[in-house]
């Protein structure tokens, strides 16, 4: 080698290690900058006095307390070694790192014991003069006695590591324990404020960051509340921000007394929810057009509100009287551009004076008809015959009487309590689809005849209460020969005087059993004729003729009555006049044009990402129930479909006011209604759930198991409080959630918080946006 070329080479590698060394020299200004803008040495407190895994003891001194204007519980404090002043610090050095936590309670000192002797004897001293007993002593005494101890919980440690997008750069990370402690090392503690006490309350754990395109965006909903005594806590008063993502597909408990801001709180996270759509979606080139199509409205997220008292669909007091278009239906209106019917839809049983454009919750009562074609298709089936088979010709029938079903469960609930026997049998009465392929080949087509004898009954019943049918009825095939003849055969005569009374009184009977064999040969019949028939065969039924008739088809058809408990059961509210008038009780339910469910349209305004609000205020508590069964089952079915062909449903969020009402309840963990399944099932199909109550210990507890967001307000009672301390670090905050009825004074914690922070949530102000918080870093990032 040449002595140039050694030259060159040394040169070489100058330039390399200064290099290197500009680099290190850069990261250690960076680690000084990142964990240095922690650090408030102006806010100085005391002294790490014992440290632990989970616990440290702090040595504090009242003259700090004050210069911080106060360290309250559930305060946050910081512990480090870090010179605050440093210009450069190694990112990989042990010490490099602070400790984040949280005051619990008072902690007693050693030696506490002479420093009590000495505050009783000032005591004593005081309780005969009229100086506080802080002047009764000198000040080396004073000073000695204004130390205390704080038990602080560890939340976490925060350190430095590469950021994986940058790796030349470094990012702040917080982790939920301490790796390791020195007994004999010394760790200075802050009370951080403003900007740093921002940074370290707003940080999100990036490994558990939403993957919705969305999922960085931060609103604020709150500022940081340690007690209900708040008089001069100015400096800690920072913004708390939420990821809005943080709640899609996952379940929130909202939970509280009444009046203690669950409702506020609600309207709050569902605007910033609605918030979403200010922001532009990132474009991807390597979408398929149905990927971009949902990708362009997927900060569209439909949310549907289940609204008992009718707070979030009409204007109220709360949000400043019915003149004030503060409440929350009217959110809309503070985006440009934007109109009622592309983003907002209220639902309800009864109109609303206030909501002119309401939508009813009405259906069709009757369902479609069941035509004579389908039981020939059923028939064939049922024979082996054709192309036919069961399973079609039963879904012919699901089809036809969906909304049926339904209607006879409203129907239900509006007579449900009633003592008359005839109403409870009829509430008894199902008319659900049999599975005809429980049955012999050859019964199958009889059973469709005989179900649909039933659905006749029953829809000649709507019409007898005035609800107007979309079509004419068929009797077909559905009264035989047989029945006919017997409603033509004159009843035994009596003797003497009362054979007069009865032959006057069957004539009279007679008359109407003819009447209604002379319309069963009819080949077109209307509602009103199909109810003189059933009046007949309501008093037909129970005869001895028709006992004759029944013993006859009994020998024919496997011992089953023509009649079966079904039939009867609906039947018999034509014997009484009042009868047919109750199903006037649901005629504002019914409209007869309609061809499409109500679930269905909710579920394409939520797709369309509408705030759609269901009023629950209105009509009785069963049709309500039943309505929002009827919604939720809709949503669940169709998101497992899309989820069946390999797609991610649209994200829909639901809310759930007195959920203790609708949730299962602890006592019965195995069960399994349409509630549990969007608890249970709701994540995957990305179904989010907020439900609010006061009873959280009735919930069952693997609902609350899988919660991932928590807002806790005020709890009167040990057993609710001794619930939710189960969960997380709630344990922290018992005895505030207990005491304090602060409206607004909220426990959060969220998907990508890693402890809980003590907040007091904003007012619900339309006018004024959830604005992102740009000041703060998001995931933890360089500030």
């Amino acid at each position: 080698m040449t002595r140039g070329s050694q030259i060159l080479r040394e040169n070489h590698e100058e330039a390399a290690r200064q290099e290197q060394e500009a680099r290190e020299l850069a990261r250690r200004r960076s680690a000084a900058q990142l964990m240095g803008a922690l650090i408030q040495p102006e806010r100085y407190v005391g002294e790490v006095f014992t440290v632990g895994f989970s616990a440290f003891t702090v040595q504090v001194h009242d003259h700090f307390r004050r210069e911080v204007q106060g360290i309250p519980q559930g305060a946050f404090l910081i512990a480090t070694c870090i010179d605050p002043g440093c210009s450069e610090l190694d990112p990989d050095g042990e010490g490099t790192e602070i400790v984040l936590l949280r005051v619990i309670e008072p902690r007693t000192l050693p030696r506490e014991g002479e420093r009590e002797d000495q505050r009783t004897e000032a005591i004593e001293r005081a309780m005969r003069d009229e100086r506080p007993w802080e002047d009764q002593v000198d000040k080396y005494t004073r000073n000695k006695l204004s130390y205390s101890g704080l038990t602080c919980r560890v939340l976490g440690t925060v350190y430095l590591e590469p950021d994986p997008d940058h790796p030349e750069q470094l990012r702040k990370r917080l982790g939920t324990d301490i790796d390791n402690f020195y007994s004999g090392r010394g760790m200075k503690v802050y009370k951080p404020s403003g900007a740093a006490l921002a940074a370290l309350v707003n940080y999100s754990d990036p490994d558990v960051k939403s993957d919705h395109p969305l999922g960085g965006r931060l609103v604020n909903i709150a500022a940081i509340r340690y007690a209900s005594t708040r008089r001069s806590q100015s400096s800690d008063a920072v913004d708390v921000t939420i990821t809005p993502a943080d709640l899609i597909g996952q379940k929130t408990a909202l939970f509280g007394m009444t009046r203690s801001g669950k409702s506020n709180t609600t309207k709050v996270i569902a605007q910033a929810i609605y918030e979403l759509r200010r922001d532009a979606v990132p474009l991807n080139p390597s979408d398929t057009p149905e990927q971009a199509e949902r990708r362009a409205r997927s900060n569209r997220i439909g949310q549907l509100i289940f609204d008992p008292q009718g707070e979030y669909a009409n204007e109220n007091v709360q949000d400043g009287g019915t003149d004030n278009p503060n409440a929350l239906k009217n959110i809309y209106t503070h985006f440009p551009n934007l109109t009622r019917e592309s983003e907002l839809a209220t639902y309800g049983l009864k109109p609303h004076p206030r909501d002119p454009h309401r939508e009813l919750l009405k259906i069709n009562f009757y369902g479609e008809p069941l035509h004579a074609a389908q039981l020939r298709q059923l028939e064939s089936a049922s024979q082996g015959h054709g192309e036919a088979n069961l399973d079609a010709a039963t879904a012919a029938f699901l089809t036809n009487i969906h909304t049926l079903l339904l209607g006879k469960q409203l129907f239900d609930e509006a007579l449900a309590g009633s003592d008359s026997q005839y109403i409870r049998n009829f509430l008894a009465a199902d008319l659900s689809l049999p599975d005809f392929s429980t049955f012999p080949d050859q019964e199958a087509y009889g059973q469709a005849v005989r179900y649909n004898r039933n659905l006749l009954v029953y829809r000649a019943l709507l019409h007898g209460g005035g609800l107007r049918a979309p079509f004419a009825p068929d009797i077909t095939n559905l009264f035989n020969a047989q029945l006919r003849e017997t409603l033509r055969t004159p009843p035994a005569e009596g003797t003497g005087t009362r054979r007069n009374a009865r032959s006057d009184r069957d004539a009279s009977l007679q008359n109407e059993f003819s009447t209604a064999a002379d319309l069963l040969e009819q080949a077109q019949v209307s509602w009103d004729d199909v109810i003189t028939i059933c009046k007949a065969l309501a008093k037909l039924i129970g005869r001895p003729e028709f006992d004759a008739f029944d013993a006859a088809y009994r020998r024919g058809h496997n011992g089953r009555s023509w009649a079966d408990a079904t039939f009867r059961n609906l039947i018999g509210m034509f014997a009484w006049s009042n009868g047919p008038k109750l199903a006037a009780r649901v005629r504002e339910n019914h409209e007869a044009g309609l061809t499409e469910d109500y679930a269905e349209t909710i579920y394409q305004d939520l797709l369309n990402g509408k705030m759609v609000i269901i009023d629950q205020s209105l009509g009785g508590a069963g049709p309500n129930q039943v309505v929002a069964n009827k919604i939720i089952e809709k949503i669940l079915q169709r998101h497992v479909e899309v989820f069946g062909m390999g797609e991610s449903p649209h994200p829909i969020l639901v809310y759930v006011e007195e959920a203790h009402n609708l949730l299962p309840k602890r006592s019965a963990d195995g069960e399994v209604n349409i509630w549990a399944r969007l608890a249970k099932e709701g994540a995957k199909l990305n179904l989010g759930l907020v439900y609010a109550t006061q009873e959280v210990s009735a919930l069952q507890s693997n609902i609350l198991k899988n919660t991932s967001n928590w807002f806790i307000a005020h709890l009167n009672n040990t057993e609710e409080v001794r619930e939710v301390s189960k969960y997380y670090d709630f344990e922290d905050f018992a005895e505030s959630i207990q005491r304090a009825p602060n409206r607004g004074f909220i426990r959060m914690r969220t998907r990508t918080n890693v402890f809980t922070i003590p907040v007091q949530v904003r007012k619900f102000d339309l006018s004024t946006s959830a604005l992102p918080a740009s000041t703060v870093p998001v995931h933890g990032g360089n500030d």
